[in-house]
């Protein structure tokens, strides 16, 4: 059951992030759902015929009995969703009960049975620096393999096309929550690991952070200077006391952040809009209408509290779609409100509060786990994940890192060839 695992982490962490269509962004999810669907259940079927043939009989963690909870909780909002029987693939973005399953067990089966290795570190540090290498010479204007329409480049994003698409994952969001995983585990590898390793993990950290910053994702920037302020008292080993001056001194910090914010205006960006927020005048534009948007989710949820409506159905709603106008094309596009774009409040939308429960659950059952035992980087990156969730969304394009980085976390500890 090891070695099945250790097999399909060296694909989840080698393969899967660099898979592309030949068709470019265009088809680039339909590829990478196919690969990730066909993988996964391979390694289900197989972790569940040995475990028939070894009797295996697991023994679960408080986690694993939340993300059961959270499973019944999809089935139940699945089946009494008006939406049946289109909640059991979604609607829009494939995150239907199938996919809620498939998450789940992968979850429960790597925190039984996996391991990051050497190999796997390796596989990580590899794919990584490819991926990072694709990103930056799209920041440069290039467009490598043709994943751009002919004739357009990263720039063309929000100017002669919607959105804006990046590295092989596609939408620059999803990116962002990408990055939010591995940048820590490639930091931690530079700081933590043999010579051998540094050496080989600066290069696509290097590449990474420079596609951080040069992507303009602000849920990104977010979510890794989240992990970074976790990551300090990791890495500077400090106990109690250290880490009660640590604190005081970075709430004190963030203090007289709001301040000068509330009394600053920087005109423009993220800045402006805080500054804004903070003095009470609260736009549905900001966060690229994101408060629209979850103005819009709240005002449904009554309707169906416990349950909610049913996984990836927002489609469905029937909410304003957005209307923007592209001057390069001389024509207005308009886009429909399908997922919350903050991943919370989506669950609580779509299976209810009980949903919401049983998913917060499983990730602060984790974290303990995590504080308690260890302070592995995989705590880093998926407090840095969850951090970029509330503006964020989940796919399987990149779901799947953050499922088996949460099951592997319950497991790694600091003096163990998994250190990160």
């Amino acid at each position: 059951m090891k070695k099945a695992t250790s097999i399909y982490l060296y694909f989840l962490t080698g393969f899967f992030p660099l898979v592309f269509s030949p068709d470019g962004f265009s088809n680039i999810f339909a590829t990478k759902r196919f690969f990730f669907v066909t993988s996964t259940l391979i390694y289900l079927a197989s972790i569940i015929v040995l475990c028939i043939v070894k009797r295996y009989r697991p023994r679960l963690n408080i986690p694993c009995y939340f993300a059961i909870g959270y499973l019944v909780t999809t089935v139940i909002s699945a089946l009494v969703s008006e939406h049946f029987p289109k909640t059991l693939l979604g609607t829009s973005r494939f995150e239907g009960l199938f996919t809620v399953f498939l998450y789940v067990a992968v979850f429960i089966c790597v925190s039984l049975f996996g391991n990051i290795s050497s190999g796997i570190q390796y596989t990580l540090i590899g794919s990584s620096f490819i991926f990072g290498v694709i990103c930056v010479l799209q920041l440069q204007g290039l467009n490598p393999f043709g994943l751009y329409p002919s004739n357009m480049t990263f720039f063309d994003g929000g100017v002669r096309y919607s959105g804006s698409y990046i590295g092989t994952i596609g939408n620059a969001d999803l990116v962002g929550a990408y990055l939010c995983i591995v940048i820590p585990l490639l930091f931690f590898i530079l700081i933590r690991s043999r010579i051998k390793l540094k050496a080989l993990a600066l290069f696509p950290l290097a590449t990474l952070i420079y596609t951080a910053m040069k992507m303009s994702v602000s849920a990104c920037i977010v979510g890794l200077a989240a992990g970074l302020v976790f990551a300090v008292p990791i890495i500077l080993h400090l106990k109690k006391k250290g880490v009660l001056i640590y604190s005081t001194a970075l709430v004190t910090t963030a203090v007289a952040g709001l301040i000068v914010l509330y009394k600053v205006d920087f005109d423009a960006g993220l800045f402006h809009e805080l500054h804004e927020i903070l003095n009470g005048n609260i736009s549905d534009e900001f966060g690229s209408n994101r408060i629209r948007i979850w103005r819009d989710v709240i005002s449904v949820i009554p309707e169906a509290v416990l349950f909610g409506k049913g996984p990836d159905t927002m489609l469905l709603e029937g909410f304003e779609k957005f209307s923007t106008y592209y001057p390069a094309l001389n024509k207005a596009l308009t886009t429909s409100i399908d997922v919350a774009h903050n991943e919370y409040l989506n669950v609580l939308y779509h299976q209810g509060a009980l949903g919401l429960i049983s998913y917060l659950g499983i990730i602060l059952s984790s974290l303990f786990i995590w504080l308690k035992n260890n302070r592995s980087a995989l705590g880093i990156s998926v407090i840095a994940y969850c951090t970029s969730a509330f503006f964020g969304f989940s796919m399987c394009l990149v779901a799947p890192f953050f499922w088996t980085a949460l099951a592997l976390m319950t497991k790694a500890s600091d003096d163990s060839e998994a250190f990160i």
